[in-house]
């Protein structure tokens, strides 16, 4: 894998991904922002076999379907700590579906929340509101 520090069991060789390591450990293809969206059906929902969360301890994660171009895993997702589960073998079904959602996200306008989430995660770039001049009011001012 990437440069990232994942906790693997050495029983059933699943991994856990703390936020934001599915990225540096396999790069842009395996980040939420690539393949968590409607057209994914990612809908979250109680996992049939519970598990608790490695970070949290007191926390049960939920499972969550993702499923695009004949690919199709369920992964399991901490609502606490944003972490994220996968059993052996789901890593490279993540980044397959991350790698097939990319020209639907390349297609969206720059507009939409798919596609601004996509740019930002892949560019480091926070979420701010960004105002122009001409909508900011003439009584507001700008410190530099």
């Amino acid at each position: 894998m990437g440069e990232a520090a994942i906790d693997v069991c050495g029983a059933c060789e699943g991994a856990f991904f703390d936020s934001g390591k599915l990225f540096a450990a396999a790069g842009i293809a395996a980040d939420p922002s690539s393949w968590d969206h409607p057209e994914t059906g990612g809908a979250v929902k109680e996992s049939a076999s519970p598990i608790r969360c490695p970070r949290c301890e007191d926390v049960v994660m939920q499972a969550q379907d993702v499923a695009f171009d004949g690919h199709d895993v369920e992964i399991d997702r901490c609502g606490g700590s944003g972490g994220v589960w996968l059993d052996k073998g789901e890593l490279d079904a993540i980044v397959a579906i991350g790698h097939a959602m990319r020209p639907v996200l390349d297609a969206a306008p720059l507009n939409t929340g798919a596609a601004q989430g996509l740019r930002r995660s892949s560019m480091n770039v926070p979420s701010v509101p960004f105002v122009t001049a001409s909508q900011r009011s003439p009584s507001s001012s700008v410190k530099t």
